[in-house]
């Protein structure tokens, strides 16, 4: 675990870098995945990937929608039951809308039934940007009715982020607003870059 923090508490390279470790991330979400009966499953596709066996591939999709905004990722070897939560949201800078925040509570109510987990990291791939708050764009199609079970969902999800069973890290690498720093403080710990 202190491997996992160092490497998390590095400053990172030059934005170009970090742009490309970004991209290559968002890429591998696209690629072929073998569930056990052989068939092939894309991920971005209408299928669910968190059936997959977990020997074919670390990443574990939630997929409930048409895209994937928070992924699963186990890491293996010496740091295995360590979990990370990876927001990729990256055209809205991780804001909290209705297809992440169904997605982050369908993944933080797997963690907290999978005894497998010791930790669990939240970080982003969005480069300068850990989470933007709420997605006003979408809040302002909203009328006041969906609005106030928007509010709800995002008490109840930071509510269930802090009542997980394991240890939670956020690796806050960029800006927090709102609902991202209440996503941060609804950890047990925090570490920030520069």
């Amino acid at each position: 675990m202190t491997a996992v923090l160092r490497r998390l508490a590095v400053p990172r390279c030059s934005s170009w870098r970090c742009l490309a470790v970004s991209m290559r991330e968002t890429q591998r979400l696209y690629h072929h995945v073998l569930n056990r009966d052989g068939t092939r499953v894309l991920a971005g596709g209408r299928s669910s990937l968190a059936a997959c066996c977990r020997s074919e591939s670390r990443w574990q999709h939630t997929e409930a929608q048409e895209s994937v905004e928070v992924d699963l990722k186990r890491l293996e070897g010496q740091d295995e039951g360590i979990a990370e939560v990876l927001m990729c949201r990256h055209r809205a800078r991780n804001a909290l809308g209705l297809v992440f925040v169904s997605q982050m509570r369908e993944l933080v109510s797997t963690l907290s039934n999978d005894s497998a987990v010791r930790v669990v990291i939240f970080r982003s791939l969005v480069p300068g940007v850990f989470c933007a708050g709420a997605d006003l764009k979408e809040r302002a199609l909203m009328n006041n009715s969906e609005s106030d079970l928007f509010v709800h969902g995002l008490r109840s999800l930071m509510t269930q982020i802090a009542l997980l069973p394991t240890p939670t890290i956020a690796a806050i690498d960029g800006v927090a607003l709102g609902g991202g720093l209440e996503l941060a403080l609804a950890c047990d710990l925090r570490t920030a870059c520069e």
